[in-house]
């Protein structure tokens, strides 16, 4: 049976380098991946707090009846026309 060789203190130094390497880039992908997941959870929380707004914006509408008065329009545009007064004629 033949026994390898041990190998050479190059080739041990050039494995230990590349370990380094694959180290430092093993950290700058987790740091990578890091930043992109707080990014993405802030942009989450934004959204829900969006939608929770506009929910309660939109309860707030239903529950203030809309004032009924002498005025024609359309609803929630803020045309209004006012009516017709009384005629007054000349005797």
């Amino acid at each position: 049976m033949a026994i390898q060789p041990p190998p050479s203190d190059e080739a041990v130094k050039a494995a230990r380098e590349r370990h380094q390497q694959n180290l430092r880039a093993d950290k700058i992908l987790s740091e990578s991946r890091e930043k992109r997941e707080r990014q993405l959870a802030e942009k989450n929380r934004l959204k829900r707090e969006k939608r929770e707004q506009a929910k309660i914006s939109k309860e707030k509408e239903v529950e203030q009846p809309e004032q009924q008065g002498p005025y024609y329009g359309i609803p929630g545009h803020g045309i209004l026309v006012l009516p017709k007064g009384p005629a007054i004629t000349p005797r």
